[in-house]
Formats: C-alpha cells, sequence, structure tokens
C-alpha cells in the first residue's frame, strides 16, 4: 500500500522562495568577508609658483686683487702687496683685467663714510690709464691728466652702485702735492681728513695725517652670490 504525502500548495511556494533567497545571498556573503576596498591617496598639494618678476636680483660680490696696503689690514693678509708699490707696468698689467675699470679703497681708519669707496673710470680707451694710478692716488691726487670727478671718473658707496652707476658722489677737489686719494671727496659735499698720503717709490708715509689702515684693489671678476632668496618678497602676490 503506497502512501501519499500531501504538502499544502502555499507551503511549498514558500520553501522554493526561501531557497532563492538563500542563493542570492550567498555571494553577498562570501564578498563581505573578501579585502577591503583600496581607499586612494591624498595628493600632495603643489606650492604655488612665485613670478620670477618678483625673486629678488642677486646681490653682486666683489672679487679683487690687492695692489698695495699700509698698516695693521694689510699686515694681516699676505695677499695684500705692502712695502714698496708696485710698478705702473705691473699695475697697468692688472688693471686691463678689470671688467669695468673699478679700483677701490678699504680704509679702517677712515670715517664710515669713506671705509669703502669705489672709483670707476669712465672713458678710458681700450682701458690705458693717462697716468700712473699708483702714484695718482697714494700721494699725488690732482685733476690732471684725465682725473675729474663725473667726467673721467665716479666715486660709490657700495660696488652695486659702482656696477649700476647710481648714487654717485658729488664732490670732489684735488691738486695738492703730496695728498693722495680722495684728497676731500665727499658723497654730498667736502669731507675732511680721510686721505693716504704714502710715498710713491718707498710705501711709507709722508704726512703725518695720512691714513695708516688701508689696502687699495683692482676688480678683477663680477659674480653673482648664491641663489637668490625670497625673504624680499611683497606680502602678497598678484592673482592670476
Amino acid at each position: 500500500m503506497m502512501l501519499y504525502c500531501r504538502i499544502p500548495l502555499v507551503s511549498y511556494a514558500m520553501f522554493l522562495v526561501m531557497v532563492v533567497a538563500n542563493m542570492i545571498s550567498l555571494p553577498q556573503a562570501a564578498g563581505a568577508a573578501g579585502p577591503s576596498p583600496t581607499i586612494p591617496p591624498v595628493p600632495t598639494p603643489t606650492p604655488p609658483t612665485i613670478p620670477p618678476a618678483y625673486l629678488p636680483a642677486p646681490t653682486p660680490v666683489f672679487t679683487s686683487t690687492p695692489v698695495f696696503g699700509y698698516g695693521t689690514i694689510a699686515n694681516e693678509d699676505s695677499d695684500i702687496p705692502t712695502g714698496v708699490p708696485m710698478s705702473e707696468e705691473d699695475f697697468n698689467t692688472i688693471w686691463k683685467t678689470s671688467p669695468n675699470e673699478i679700483l677701490y679703497r678699504h680704509c679702517e681708519d677712515c670715517s664710515d663714510s669713506h671705509k669703502h669707496i669705489y672709483m670707476r673710470r669712465t672713458g678710458d680707451s681700450e682701458k690705458n690709464l693717462p697716468f700712473d694710478m699708483l702714484d695718482m692716488v697714494l700721494m699725488n691726487w690732482f685733476d690732471t691728466p684725465e682725473n675729474t670727478l663725473g667726467t673721467n671718473f665716479d666715486l660709490y658707496d657700495t660696488y652695486g652702485d659702482a656696477l649700476a652707476q647710481t648714487n654717485k658722489w658729488s664732490y670732489c677737489n684735488y691738486d695738492d702735492p703730496g695728498i693722495g686719494f680722495p684728497r676731500d671727496c665727499g658723497k654730498n659735499g667736502k669731507t675732511n681728513g680721510n686721505w693716504n698720503s704714502i710715498n710713491r717709490s718707498t710705501g711709507v708715509p709722508i704726512n703725518n695725517y695720512s691714513k695708516k689702515n688701508f689696502y687699495f684693489a683692482v676688480e678683477t671678476t663680477a659674480l653673482p652670490s648664491s641663489e637668490p632668496s625670497t625673504s624680499a618678497l611683497p606680502s602678497a602676490l598678484p592673482s592670476d
């Protein structure tokens, strides 16, 4: 005798729904147990570009060849010639290497206004000096031949000014035998007591009032300093 198990139709339909639902949920459960999704890295912000026009210009660096010195400042530096000054010929050989025909005097015992002076010659054909420069600056600061402020040379406080030919000194006098550079020349007028007086032939002072701690050097090259600093940038750059 065969037995029949009767399952209500509604119950059978619910059973099928449950089977299908379980089949759908299996991939989702497997996926939930997998690796976490990758989070892309946060990009590093790019710093703003500074317009070249706002970068300060490189500071010019003065490099030179010393040609004569007297006193402690010269005695402590073996590169500064002392004693009998070099010949006019030797000086002119060095002078022709100067890109801008600049002679520098550093004077330790001068007033602050005259500690650093840059003399830039102008108008000499092929850098041929019309006189013995060391005689002129050491003991005979004359306006002839061809040694007049504003015509044959200019004086400056800094090397940068000498290169740019700005902030020139306004006053010079000359023609006192035995008195050398720069007699009473001054930036804004006559300034006494900052000259040297050294015998061209012996290298010793002629006048007791001569400054006695100084040296002269010829510009021999012109190089910019290291990378310009951005410290001088304006507080706000213009927007695009």
